[in-house]
């Protein structure tokens, strides 16, 4: 199954963010300089956005746009391997 990346507002990141941990997903955090990354472990792929499959992991990631702000965009993915890339990061 392919990944799903798209640019999000951040409002939309701290929604999703408060909503998997109201419902309980486990979520790790990677402290940025800016802002913080997140990864969700979505075990049971309920967690999803609308019109997106639910995939094993729900990344909330910024990109560096100047030294006064970034973008914010989420992946969804059910390789690993993405994962560790961002806890490589760290």
């Amino acid at each position: 199954m392919k990944n799903y990346n798209k640019q999000i507002t951040y409002n939309s990141q701290n929604e999703f963010v408060r909503y998997a941990s109201d419902k309980g997903y486990h979520i790790e955090v990677i402290e940025g300089v800016l802002n913080d990354t997140y990864i969700i472990y979505n075990v049971n792929k309920e967690l999803s956005i609308k019109g997106v499959k639910g995939r094993d992991f729900i990344i909330l990631y910024t990109q560096f746009l100047s030294s006064w702000a970034n973008t914010f965009h989420i992946l969804t993915t059910n390789d690993e391997n993405k994962v560790n890339e961002f806890l490589e990061l760290v």
